[in-house]
């Protein structure tokens, strides 16, 4: 019963981001659309969370060199920059992790745990939207 929730939530997710009717970063309106997440959607808390989501183009979110799950670094220079709402959201829920390799600091960032709503609460706050 679980699966059936979350895949309904995650279906209404998806359906709300893109509504947006674009892509986010480049600009397209192909009607390949995606709903990307900017915290990993294995992060359970933020999986159903809107500020979450951006709609992006299949070449933005997976295809280019500088896709959002191809080029992290390209990606978060580019929400900060152009999606401040959304890039603030994003650093009040993960905690930055700074490592050196070999010469070059090298920076990731880790979901703050939180607890989770449930994805049938989840649905139905999103098959309003």
């Amino acid at each position: 019963m679980a699966k059936k929730w979350q895949k309904k939530a995650d279906d209404e997710w998806s359906r709300v981001v893109r509504q947006v009717g674009y892509c986010e970063m480049c600009g397209s309106s192909t009607k390949q659309l995606h709903a990307h997440h900017i915290i990993g959607r294995a992060n359970f808390a933020y999986r159903h969370d809107l500020s979450n989501g951006i709609c992006l183009c299949a070449s933005c979110h997976v295809f280019s060199k500088n896709s959002a799950h191809s080029n992290a670094t390209f990606f978060y220079r580019w929400l900060k920059e152009n999606r401040p709402g959304q890039w603030v959201w994003f650093r009040e829920h993960t905690v930055e992790k700074k490592k050196m390799i070999g010469n070059t600091e090298s920076i990731s960032y880790a979901a703050i745990k939180t607890d989770h709503v449930g994805d049938e609460a989840e649905y139905n706050i999103l098959k309003e939207m």
